[in-house]
């Protein structure tokens, strides 16, 4: 036998301010939720600043390596214009 699907009209727990309200917290009476122990969410906290301050040090070092690339393009592009400058010196005393 098949169980007879219900249309039951949904309420939210939570009432909001407005239609801008950017928190996420609240739970519609047919919404599976998940229940943590206060050390469960204590580690998944940490864990995520873990992780964040790792995230930050990668960051950092892109931006390093970043300049660091900017700066041996802008050594290559003299030194193609200096080679540029010298051979038009030569290509003159060579006529």
């Amino acid at each position: 036998m098949t169980e007879a699907v219900r249309n039951e009209q949904i309420f939210y727990t939570k009432d909001f301010d407005g239609y801008t309200h950017s928190q996420n917290d609240f739970v519609a009476n047919q919404e599976l939720t998940v229940q943590i122990t206060l050390s469960e969410y204590r580690a998944l906290i940490s864990d995520n600043a873990v992780h964040e301050h790792e995230l930050s040090k990668m960051r950092d070092k892109m931006y390093e390596v970043q300049h660091e690339r900017d700066q041996l393009k802008q050594k290559v592009t003299e030194m193609v214009m200096e080679k540029s400058a010298v051979e038009d010196d030569e290509s003159e005393f060579g006529d």
